[in-house]
C-alpha cells in the first residue's frame, strides 16, 4: 500500500470558496440642424487626446487588475508548495506577496506551520479583510480568548451574526494542492489522496474550546445573561456544523459536538438555545444528524481496493469530494457502486 493510499484509508475510515458607455442626452430642440449635428458629434466624441487618455487609463486599469491577479495566484501557489513541503518560511513569504488576500491570511491564521503569535496577527488581518466571513470572526475571537482578552473576543463574537458568509477554504486548498502535485508528476489519484491527507482543520478544535469557554462562562452569570451566552455558543456550533457540509464529515461532526456540549448540564425540560425546542428535543435533533453522518461513513471506500478494482470510480469519487464535499461524494458513491 502506498503511503498516500494508507493515509487516506485511515482518514476515511476514521470518518473521515464590461464597462458600458452612457452617451449624454441629445441637443436642445432649438438648435439649427447643422449646428445640432455638429454639437451632437462634439458631445459624444471626445477629442483625440482625451479619447487616447481614456483608453490608456482603461488599459492601465485592466493591466493592473491582471497583474494583481497574477501576483495573488503566484502567492497562493507558493503557499501551497510551502504546505506540501512543510516549509514555514515559504508560507510566510507567500503571505507577504499578497498581504491582503483573505485566503492567504486564513492559512496564516490557522496553519500549524506558523506560531501562535503569527496566528493572532494573521487572524486580526483575516477578520479585517474578510468582513462578510463569519469564520474570520470566530477564528480571531478564539485567538483573542487564548490571550485572555475576553472583552474583545466577546465583542467580535456578538458581531459575527451580521456576517452572512462562511468560507473555510477547504475545497480551494484541496484543489490547489491537487494542481501542484499533478504538476510535480503525481498521478491524478495520487495527487488527490496526498492533498486530502495534508488538509488541516486544527482551528476547529480551537473553536470547540471557544464554545466550551462560553458555556463555562455562562455558568457564572445571571440567568438572562447566561441564556444569551449559551445562545451565542449555540449559534457558533450551528453555523460551523451547517456551513461545513461542503467539506469533510469530521468537520461536521466537530460542529455537532460543539452543539452537544452547549446543552451539557441542562435539564431536559428547560428551553434550549434553539428557538422552539426544549433541551431534550434539541439533543434528539443533534443526535439524529450525527447518526446520519455515521451511517453514511459505512459507504466510505477502501481506496487501495477501489484503485485495484475500479480506479476510474475512485478518481470520480475523489473529484466529487474535492468539488462538492465528502457527504455529497459518499451519497453519490453509495448510489453508483
Amino acid at each position: 500500500m502506498k503511503p498516500a493510499t494508507a493515509c487516506l484509508s485511515a482518514a476515511f475510515l476514521l470518518v473521515s470558496g464590461v464597462f458600458l458607455w452612457l452617451y449624454r442626452a441629445g441637443p436642445d430642440d432649438g438648435t439649427p440642424s447643422e449646428k445640432r449635428s455638429a454639437a451632437f458629434e462634439n458631445d459624444r466624441m471626445p477629442a483625440d487626446g482625451e479619447s487616447g487618455l481614456r483608453r490608456q487609463r482603461q488599459h492601465d486599469k485592466s493591466k493592473s487588475a491582471t497583474s494583481d491577479r497574477s501576483v495573488t495566484d503566484r502567492a497562493k501557489a507558493a503557499a501551497i508548495q510551502g504546505i506540501i513541503d512543510g516549509n514555514a518560511d515559504l508560507l510566510r513569504q507567500a503571505i507577504g506577496m499578497a498581504p491582503n488576500d483573505p485566503y492567504l491570511l486564513f492559512l496564516g491564521a490557522t496553519h500549524s506551520l506558523l506560531t501562535p503569535a503569527e496566528h493572532l496577527e494573521m487572524s486580526k488581518r483575516f477578520h479585517e479583510q474578510a468582513p462578510q466571513n463569519a469564520l474570520a470572526a470566530f477564528i480571531h475571537a478564539a485567538h483573542l480568548l487564548n490571550t485572555g482578552d475576553s472583552a474583545a473576543a466577546m465583542s467580535i463574537l456578538r458581531s459575527s451574526g451580521t456576517r452572512p458568509g462562511y468560507n473555510d477554504y477547504v475545497n480551494e486548498t484541496w484543489r490547489l494542492m491537487d494542481t501542484a502535485l499533478i504538476q510535480a508528476g503525481h498521478s491524478p489519484i495520487e495527487a488527490k489522496m496526498t492533498g486530502f491527507e495534508k488538509l488541516e482543520a486544527g482551528y476547529l478544535l480551537e473553536l470547540r474550546d471557544t464554545v466550551g469557554s462560553l458555556v463555562q462562562m455562562a455558568r457564572d452569570l445571571p440567568v438572562d445573561e447566561a441564556a444569551s451566552m449559551r445562545s451565542l455558543a449555540s449559534y457558533m456550533g450551528r453555523r460551523i456544523s451547517d456551513e461545513t457540509k461542503s467539506g469533510t464529515i469530521i468537520n461536521q461532526l466537530v460542529g455537532l459536538g460543539m452543539e452537544t456540549s452547549i446543552l451539557k448540564g441542562m435539564a431536559d425540560d428547560q428551553p434550549s438555545p434553539y428557538e422552539g425546542l426544549t433541551v431534550a428535543e434539541a439533543r434528539k435533533s443533534i443526535e439524529a444528524q450525527r447518526q446520519q453522518l455515521v451511517e453514511l461513513t459505512q459507504y466510505s471506500p477502501d481506496p487501495e481496493q477501489l484503485q485495484r478494482d475500479n480506479p476510474k470510480l475512485l478518481e470520480l469519487f475523489l473529484e466529487r469530494s474535492m468539488r462538492d464535499g465528502e457527504v455529497a461524494a459518499l451519497q453519490w458513491l453509495r448510489n453508483n457502486r
